[in-house]
């Protein structure tokens, strides 16, 4: 180990001195761990950076809250059992920003040159922006108040396990449906949306049956429609995830032809379609991401679309 190794050493032992008397475990050499599935859990870790050097060395505290519910949640939706962990995708990260309103807070640079003085500031630095990480975290671990800062179920998955009664519950389930039904990914999402509408006793509505992934056509518009592309051999990538579990290639009767595309597009013009809940699918719906791309110009290279804000209504 270097010495600038040795520094950022020093400052780790640091912030396990704040960690360890406020209930963190020690998971890993450098992950710390606090909570129970019944109260929710944090976990901290400390992140090296690839580019140090002998000389120069940084490392981040990084930091996951997972609201009791989330962890159980993405279980589901992932269908495996998945521990609470740091990275990315989990249901609220730290940041500098967050927790200390400064993007720098989180990170810790030594040098092997720097003088005792200068790494027992780093020091108390880290402490202190440990110690304002686990207050941060315990406030996160109440859904009313993470909830915002969630996305996909894990908002609503958290409000149902301990806050039931929350006003903020059912409008949450209401923006997941609108998105789900505009862009129905993890497809998995489907019946955890539909049971949930049940239990809240929201009114059923329908849900896009399937999914694409890998989706977007290769040819960039120089083929007139989808289905000329994987006729050509193009996009064989794509994949449609079916709720039920299926996944299986698109046959060329799935996809639209180039007289369905004009016909959604002039009908996405005439009659966008509200924000909000969809009590109706229109079957253009699962097309919008094709809808959007260029049409083929005369010359080697499509002309732009002329419309795409108009056609970015789902998003909102």
């Amino acid at each position: 180990m270097t010495l600038a190794q040795d520094h950022l050493a020093t400052i780790r032992k640091a912030i396990g001195g704040v960690l360890r008397p406020r209930g963190f475990r020690v998971a890993s050499k450098r992950t710390w761990i606090l909570g129970d599935d019944g109260s929710g859990w944090v976990v901290v870790a400390w992140q090296g950076d690839k580019w140090n050097t002998q000389q120069v060395a940084e490392a981040s505290l990084e930091a996951a809250v997972w609201p009791a519910g989330t962890r159980e949640h993405q279980s589901e939706v992932r269908g495996t059992d998945l521990p609470a962990h740091p990275w990315g995708g989990a249901p609220v990260e730290a940041t500098g920003e967050r927790v200390a309103g400064d993007r720098a807070a989180d990170r810790f640079t030594v040098s092997a040159d720097m003088s005792p003085e200068e790494l027992a500031a780093e020091s108390a630095r880290a402490r202190s922006y440990a110690t304002a990480l686990t207050e941060w975290a315990d406030r996160m671990l109440d859904a009313r108040s993470s909830a915002p800062l969630m996305r996909g179920g894990n908002a609503v998955a958290a409000l149902m396990a301990r806050h039931p009664s929350s006003p903020d519950l059912d409008p949450a389930l209401d923006r997941l449906t609108a998105r789900f039904q505009r862009d129905p990914r993890p497809i998995e999402l489907a019946a955890i949306i539909r049971r949930w509408r049940a239990e809240r006793g929201l009114p059923e509505v329908p849900l896009p049956p399937w999914s694409r992934y890998a989706s977007r056509p290769y040819a960039v518009g120089r083929l007139p429609s989808p289905r000329e592309e994987l006729l050509a051999g193009i996009g064989g990538g794509v994949e449609f995830h079916h709720a039920d579990g299926t996944v299986r290639p698109p046959r060329p009767e799935d996809l639209p032809d180039v007289a369905d595309l004009a016909r959604w597009r002039e009908e996405s013009r005439r009659a966008p379609l509200p924000d909000g809940v969809l009590t109706h699918l229109p079957e253009w719906l699962p097309y919008v991401d094709w809808l959007e791309l260029p049409q083929p110009g005369p010359g080697p290279d499509p002309e732009p679309d002329p419309l795409p804000a108009r056609r970015r209504w789902w998003r909102r």
